[in-house]
């Protein structure tokens, strides 16, 4: 009897058929060139449809794809959540190009889902890293009229959005009597599977002066216009990473100015905000187009080199208590940092140093720092596991065990409506209502401590801690190592060699080893190397093709 084994070669055996690579149905292709000469494409693979509309010339119409203009609108429709992508590809090819290619608008038509209810018809994954948001309509030369805020809206939502970024100085006009602060918008409604993720390589927002006389009056004044930029998700924010925040250190947003110091300081919102909550909150979500009741949640913001003038907040409307950040991290300098959690963090760091933060959380698992920190408040209203920082501590305060309002606090740092700018101007996190039980902390500090306060369930006299009378509730406790000396003859000068109060103190002087937290230059690729939709993020992307303008089903 034969012994051979049946391979599957041997069709005689068991005939099968043969398995045939994917194949992908190409949508559209739009291909152009920008005002710097730089070409670019535009490719949507799998279902759904594409156009691109360049800016409006002279004569009233928009400008050939091939011309030396800018985009003024890039709409998608009919995409599929589970199948389609888009992927757009620069390259530099006159003297003038510098390999980004702006837009001022990207739509994405609403497509309501039966099988999903509420949901709609998302895409997989928007692909295009040297696409840039910023103001590409032309300026007016008569200075009557100031263009429109750029805005990418997708309320269907997208699993994984990466683009260059948003540039609020581009092709910026000069201000005039009827220039106003304004916000360019991201805003991402629910995806039918999972949560969103962003990746960009910069967000700046900046700012503009602009002195003017009133009427009946003989004195100039001077007004700070913020040009701010937001990125709002309906739902779970999985991934928020940027290599830079950059903004305008000067003339800071009004969510960082203590107009109690500075009554003439700009109060306007501005700088660079992230949000994760519920679609129904009206402060970055404009109308009903965007659904999805899913609260608030980020998993990872990643900020590889400096952060300035940012805003990070979490929030569920639905009083569920999801909104949290996992992990929040600013490899490089930061000023002007402001993060509201109000049911807890995990992990923060700093690689360079906590300078200028603002913090409001519910709980801290990890605070870690390589460097000191300077002129920060963190605000907790339970505990935090572990407070290290590798450097001096000055005119910063550590508050653990302290309630919190924080349906107040998010009124607060973003205005009443962040749609409608001077309603509620935004303001600094507000100090904390009261102390309450059982805060605590472990901390260490690698230098010294100089005009600040590390408190739990310490209740002052008139917001000044080393008061006699003041009150130290049940179960606040701190351990805590000082490599350096305590000096703060000017915070709490009843007690100038104090600085941590509690119930229960434990203060040990002696070395203390710096946190070592991931900070710039890094050794090797940050963040993940693949996402949904993007299976190679680090890829050398194609050369782009002639200006073209291509509909209907391909086979690629």
């Amino acid at each position: 009897m034969s012994t051979r084994k049946h391979s599957p070669r041997n069709r005689g055996f068991r005939p099968e058929t043969s398995a045939l690579e994917d194949r992908q149905l190409l949508s559209g292709v739009v291909s152009g060139m920008d005002s710097n000469g730089d070409a670019w494409t535009l490719r949507l693979i799998g279902p759904g449809q594409i156009s691109v509309i360049k800016q409006v010339g002279a004569d009233g119409n928009p400008a050939p794809l091939d011309s030396a203009t800018d985009i003024d609108t890039i709409t998608i429709g009919g995409t599929d959540p589970l199948k389609s992508r888009l992927v757009g590809v620069v390259t530099k090819t006159g003297a003038n190009s510098d390999g980004r290619v702006f837009f001022q608008n990207f739509k994405q038509l609403v497509g309501r889902s039966e099988q999903f209810g509420s949901a709609g018809y998302g895409i997989l994954s928007i692909d295009m890293p040297d696409f840039w948001l910023g103001n590409t309509t032309p300026i007016d030369t008569t200075g009557t009229t100031s263009p429109p805020a750029p805005t990418m809206a997708l309320p269907d939502g997208v699993a994984t959005l990466r683009f260059g970024g948003v540039d609020t100085t581009f092709n910026r006009p000069a201000p005039n009597s009827t220039t106003t602060s304004d916000t360019a918008r991201v805003t991402l409604g629910l995806p039918p599977y999972g949560g969103s993720r962003i990746i960009i390589d910069k967000a700046i927002s900046s700012t503009q002066s602009f002195t003017s006389t009133p009427s009946g009056s003989t004195t100039p004044t001077t007004s700070i216009l913020q040009h701010g930029v937001t990125f709002a998700v309906a739902g779970r924010l999985n991934l928020f990473q940027a290599n830079e925040i950059d903004g305008d250190k000067v003339n800071p947003p009004g969510q960082f100015v203590d107009t109690t110091a500075n009554p003439n300081a700009t109060r306007a919102a501005g700088g660079t905000t992230v949000f994760s909550g519920t679609a129904g909150t009206t402060q970055f979500f404009p109308d009903g187009t965007y659904k999805g009741s899913v609260t608030g949640q980020i998993g990872d913001l990643r900020i590889g080199g400096n952060a300035t003038n940012l805003t990070t907040i979490v929030n569920d409307a639905t009083g569920g208590g999801n909104d949290r950040i996992s992990n929040f991290s600013v490899g490089g300098e930061t000023t002007n940092v402001l993060l509201v959690a109000p049911n807890g963090s995990r992990n923060i760091y700093f690689g360079k140093g906590m300078d200028t933060v603002q913090i409001a959380s519910h709980v801290i698992n990890s605070l870690k720092a390589n460097r000191g920190a300077l002129n920060s408040t963190v605000q907790v209203d339970r505990q935090i596991s572990r407070v290290d920082l590798g450097g001096d501590v000055v005119n910063t305060k550590v508050l653990s065990g302290y309630q919190q309002d924080f349906s107040n606090i998010l009124t607060t740092v973003v205005g009443s409506n962040a749609n409608i700018f001077g309603s509620t101007p935004p303001a600094p996190i507000p100090p904390p209502i009261a102390a309450q039980p059982d805060g605590g902390m472990s901390v260490r500090v690698a230098g010294d401590v100089i005009n600040s306060v590390f408190a739990a369930s310490t209740e002052p006299v008139d917001q000044t801690f080393g008061n006699p009378n003041e009150l130290l509730l049940t179960a606040g406790h701190i351990n805590a190592k000082v490599e350096g000396k305590i000096d703060n003859s000017i915070e709490t000068p009843d007690s100038p060699t104090q600085a941590f109060y509690a119930k229960n103190v434990q203060l040990f002087s002696g070395p203390v080893v710096p946190p070592n937290v991931p900070q710039g230059p890094y050794t090797h690729t940050q963040g993940p190397n693949r996402l949904p939709g993007i299976h190679n993020i680090n890829r050398k992307p194609p050369l782009a093709v002639g200006a073209t303008t291509n509909f209907g089903p391909k086979k690629s």
